[in-house]
């Protein structure tokens, strides 16, 4: 693979370029590949450019443009066995609510920390190689 070592692969969506800037240095500082994308159109373009080697998405439910559900259907219609974590400022609660269909593996509440990103992706059974 062209990834060296063959890290584990995470793609994250979210409109916030520090969100984007935080999260990568967060998971890369924990060994994992990263690919960002700003919008749910082009994080569904990246994803399918790199369909085999994603491992994870890490997906902004609150996106202005394509929303969260949206590109999950997306994502959803490329890799259907993805792990996919949703991201919001919103509870949990509510977010959950709305995608009732066993389609997102793990939530997590924003802002987030390293650690708490870590942890949700080891939750979700995403651990860097």
């Amino acid at each position: 693979s062209s990834r060296g070592n063959n890290r584990r692969l995470v793609l994250v969506i979210d409109d916030e370029s520090t969100v984007l800037d935080i999260s990568r240095a967060y998971l890369e500082k924990a060994g994992f590949a990263v690919l960002t994308a700003e919008d749910g159109l082009k994080g569904i373009e990246i994803l399918r450019e790199n369909a085999a080697e994603v491992d994870c998405v890490i997906l902004d439910y609150t996106m202005p443009g394509m929303g969260g559900r949206e590109t999950l259907s997306g994502i959803r219609e490329i890799r259907s066995d993805v792990t996919v974590i949703l991201s919001s400022g919103y509870d949990e609660s509510e977010v959950v609510r709305q995608m009732d269909d066993g389609s997102v593996s793990g939530f997590i509440q924003k802002p987030y920390g390293g650690a708490a990103l870590i942890e949700r992706l080891r939750a979700a059974g995403v651990e860097s190689r």
